[in-house]
This record gives structure tokens, sequence and C-alpha cells, in this order.
């Protein structure tokens, strides 16, 4: 298990006892039940699949407070400490699946890389280190001979590759570029750059996304973790009839599943954690994405994990036993807080205890965060 300082530990606890929401750097630290999942992910679908060029999309099922969020920083930093390129994408009213746009956007400025300890954010200094550090001269030129869909963002990315090569001037160009940012011809061509037009754009997002997957799977990265997290009801409230803005998002999940499967993207994990009625009136109201999803009205049994659709509950090992679960996270915890001194047998029965009470009075899904709410905040009390 690594170690976190005092001041890291302090700062996720914090986070934890006032929303119920762990971040990537503690969550396996204090995770309850998810050990086997995480093998099954890591051993079948990142060294088997992604990692030979394959690509999948998954969708994870949960109300609030059961889970969701916390089963993604699982990934998150599995994927990070695998070599791999990690985008974490919370799904709101800010940003949502019905302006591709604007999630290309934030993917681009945001994904990240760890190497050797070090993190590189956004996707043009991960592509200057790996041009510098990780890429030779004949993963460049077949890049450079490669069709993608958008081959100004593909002569970009050669370009960051080759960042020693430009002027400061033309690297803050080629920058905004890669982020996302509107850049005009004049402009490239102001700084002796000739081949580059379309900036990101609604029409062309998906194709720009396809391009930069592939082309860091021809780079020789292990892969990119695309991770959607819906924490508001973007998704749901389908009615009767489909709205113009569910049925844009549903589309976008279905050519992304197709893709998956047609070969269209590479290397690729795409992840949507996605809250109850979302799944339930697809399963209703949209048939194309329902069959992709392999949704059966109707059943509640618990399926295979190599299947699309899952229940954040199906997948930990402990969904069973409430009890178990709880005094499992009760110690994972006082383990996390042991070098404060405050660890003995009359805290750890009063924090069960508290607990205890927690459950009693919280019969929903939705218990875990109130529990994490709750642990995280009594050993906060109990250190000051």
């Amino acid at each position: 298990m690594q170690m976190m300082s005092k001041d890291s530990i302090m700062s996720s606890l914090q986070r934890i006892s006032q929303y119920g929401i762990d971040d990537v750097e503690i969550a396996d630290l204090i995770d309850v039940g998810n050990q086997d999942y995480m093998n099954y992910l890591e051993n079948e679908v990142i060294e088997n699949l992604i990692a030979k060029g394959g690509a999948t999309c998954k969708f994870i099922e949960g109300a609030y407070g059961a889970g969701k969020t916390h089963l993604l920083n699982l990934i998150y930093k599995k994927a990070l400490s695998k070599g791999m390129l990690v985008a974490f994408t919370t799904l709101d009213s800010a940003i949502s699946l019905t302006d591709w746009k604007l999630v290309v956007e934030y993917i681009l400025e945001n994904v990240e890389y760890r190497h050797e300890g070090i993190t590189y954010k956004s996707l043009q200094e991960i592509l200057a280190f790996a041009g510098e550090k990780l890429v030779d001269d004949k993963q460049k030129e077949i890049l450079k001979s490669a069709k993608l869909p958008s081959a100004s963002f593909k002569n970009a990315i050669l370009l960051a590759l080759g960042k020693k090569n430009l002027s400061n001037k033309a690297w803050e160009v080629v920058k905004e570029y890669l982020v996302g940012r509107k850049v005009n011809v004049q402009t490239f061509k102001s700084v002796g750059i000739n081949n580059i037009r379309a900036s990101l754009s609604k029409s062309n997002a998906e194709n720009i996304l396809k391009t930069v997957l592939s082309s860091l799977h021809i780079l020789g990265f292990k892969g990119v973790v695309l991770l959607f997290d819906e924490n508001e009801r973007t998704l749901s409230g389908f009615g009767e009839r489909i709205s113009r803005r569910n049925q844009l998002a549903a589309n976008l999940m279905r050519r992304l599943i197709d893709g998956c499967s047609s070969g269209a993207l590479e290397g690729v994990l795409i992840i949507f954690s996605v809250l109850p009625d979302f799944i339930s009136q697809v399963a209703n109201r949209y048939e194309a994405l329902a069959q992709r999803l392999q949704i059966v009205k109707g059943e509640n049994k618990s399926i295979g994990w190599r299947i699309p659709f899952q229940k954040v509950d199906s997948v930990n090992t402990l969904r069973d036993n409430t009890q178990s679960f709880m005094v499992s996270m009760v110690e994972a915890y006082l383990r996390l807080a042991k070098n404060f001194g405050i660890l003995n047998d009359d805290f750890k029965k009063e924090v069960i205890d508290t607990c205890n009470m927690v459950l009693r009075r919280n019969i929903s899904s939705g218990y875990k965060r109130e529990l994490a709410k709750t642990i995280a905040t009594m050993i906060l009390e109990r250190m000051r």
C-alpha cells in the first residue's frame, strides 16, 4: 500500500466529510469490495484488449451515493499507474453529451499521463514530453503516413511531437489549437505553418477525437481511458417521447459503442457512470442503444462483467452484506488514519456504533456516501 502524507490524508478526509466523495489518490486506500472487479478490468480489459489496440465502452448505473464516482476514481488511478492517458469528465449542466465540442475540448485540456511519478496534463504537454522522451522517428513516420479522420489535427500532433523545432510563437499557436481553441489559418501562416486548417467545432469534434485516439495508439501509448460521470440528471427524463437533447446524447453513446466494436476507435476504454433513470428509460424508449447495452426489459438478476451494462453494486463482492461492508469500510479508514495516533478499540467501537445508526436510517443504496461522510468526520474530530 502506498504512503500518503498527513496533509494529503487530511485534505482527502475533509473532502469526504463534506461531500462524501473521495479523490483519485485515496480511492484504492479506502476501497472495500471492488478488488475482484478491478483485477478483472486490469487483466482482461486493459492488458488483453486496450493495450493490444482494442476498444470497449461500458456503462455503470447507480443512485446518488452508491459508489459510482468512487469506482471511476479506482479506474482512473489504475489506468494512470499502467501508463495510460486518462480524462475524467463530470457531466452536468455545464458539460453534457448534447454538446460534443465542449466535451472534446474538456478532454483535450484535461487529459493526464503519469510517467515516473510526474503527471503531465493536457494533450499538448503530453505530446511535447512524448516527442522528447518516448516516441522514436519510426513511430512518427507511421503516424505521418496514417490516414486519419482529421488530417489537420494529425499534423498538429506531429508538430507537438517536434516541439523543439518550433519557435516559441509557433508553439503557443499549436498549443491553443491542440486544446480546442479556435485558431484561424492566417495565424498559422504567420508562424510558418501551412498544413493546419479547421479548428475544433461541433461538426468535426467526433473526427478530431478519433484522430487523437488513433494517433496515441500509433505512438505506442498503452491506451486512453475516457471516464464520464453523471452527477446531475442530465441524461434522464425521456417521457413518452425522446427529447432532442436526450436523442443527441443517446445517439452519441450508440456511435461510441459502434466505434469500439467496428475498430474505428483504437486503444480506448470508455466508461459512463449514469443515474438509474437514464438506463431504464433507454430500455423502454431507445431500442437502438438498449440493444447495444444488452439490456433486457424487466431483467434484474446479476449479469456477467463482460457485457456493457453493470449496476455499481453488482461489481462489489460485499453487495449482499451491508454490515460486513460497513465494518470493512471503518477498518479501511482507520488504517489510513493510524499515523495520527488516534486508533484504539474504544474509538473503533464508537465509529461502528455511529455507522450502525447511519445504516438504520439509510435504507437506500446511497448509504455508502453517508457512511463515508460519517467516518471521515469522526476521524477529523478525533484528530482535533
